[in-house]
């Protein structure tokens, strides 16, 4: 589920590829409209096992309405994960999760921890979470069973203006 016809066209053309296209397809819709409910009230838009936001949920101007209404989507006990930029300085301080910290060094993070994203800047949202704000959306969500979150070992390299490592995470809870 996307709002980009050019993502929506580049999934299905993968899943295509892929040979999946009939267990995989794309859609038009943005999570956040009033008439989404409505859009995609078919059957085969609910009960689902798993749900995947990857490198998406640092674009919605109110994640915590993206991952309720993903959330709905989910049967009970149904699984979302979620890659995305873990904030500056996110992953200290925490107990009960695995952590792998890594050190901070400046040149990897623009001013204030954050990308500068130039003529995109405007699809930005968040410049990243902290492992207790994901927690947090999780839990409003009704997908906090079972949550973890990981930050992982190797950095992503996004290159915009200049190549900048940042640290992502990986967050799991289930629906109760």
């Amino acid at each position: 589920m996307d709002i980009s016809d050019g993502m929506i066209s580049e999934f299905n053309k993968n899943a295509k590829e892929a040979g999946l296209a009939n267990k995989m397809t794309g859609v038009k819709a943005d999570l956040l409209a009033e008439s989404v409910a409505e859009e995609l009230s078919a059957d085969e838009y609910t009960n689902f096992d798993l749900v995947v936001v990857s490198m998406a949920l640092h674009h919605f101007e109110n994640p915590e309405l993206a991952l309720a209404r993903l959330s709905e989507r989910l049967k009970k006990g149904g699984v979302l994960l979620v890659l995305e930029i873990l904030a500056a300085g996110g992953h200290h301080g925490h107990h009960g999760h695995h952590h792998n910290h890594h050190h901070h060094d400046e040149q990897h993070d623009s001013a204030h921890g954050k990308l500068d994203f130039g003529d995109a800047e405007h699809t930005i949202g968040s410049h990243g979470f902290t492992l207790e704000q994901i927690q947090q959306l999780y839990e409003e969500a009704d997908v906090g069973l079972n949550f973890q979150s990981e930050v992982l070992e190797h950095k992503m390299a996004f290159k915009i203006h200049q190549k900048l490592p940042k640290a992502l995470f990986l967050a799991r809870g289930q629906r109760c």
